[in-house]
């Protein structure tokens, strides 16, 4: 099985967990915290990181059905995204409960590695590139 086709369980997993986890925070914040400005921006950004992890596992899903490793890495491109987007939530929902300090914790978190990934992912580095794809179509022993 090459070895893109052998991590799609997992990554279908995974973005499931994380769109359970936005939906459950949305809920969350809904019931016990005010309509002021930053809790509903946080609340929007839960909502479009939940619609991106349910689109993120349906591409994984196509590109099985299609053996595109391709449409396989670009929903690691929408999974990235949807990550910085509930860290970037939970900074907001800190800060605006006075948590300052604490809010800078899931900026950082960020960058290592899902911003950093999602960079690498959209400029694709020419020789970088060829050697992920073909890395990603062996096939496992």
């Amino acid at each position: 099985m090459k070895r893109w086709r052998a991590g799609c369980d997992g990554m279908i997993s995974v973005n499931s967990l994380f769109a359970s986890f936005a939906l459950g925070l949305v809920g969350v914040i809904v019931a016990f915290l005010d309509k002021s400005p930053s809790v509903q921006a946080c609340v929007f950004l839960l909502l479009i990181a939940f619609v991106i992890f349910a689109h993120a596992a349906e591409t994984i899903t196509d590109s099985i059905e299609n053996d595109d490793v391709k449409q396989y890495q670009r929903s690691h491109q929408e999974y990235n995204i949807g990550v910085i987007l509930v860290l970037v939530s939970l900074a907001i929902i800190l800060f605006s409960l006075g948590y300052r300090i604490a809010a800078v914790i899931p900026v950082l978190g960020t960058w290592n590695p899902w911003l950093r990934d999602l960079i690498w992912l959209v400029r694709r580095p020419a020789g970088e590139w060829q050697q992920y794809i073909d890395k990603l179509t062996e096939e496992d022993s």
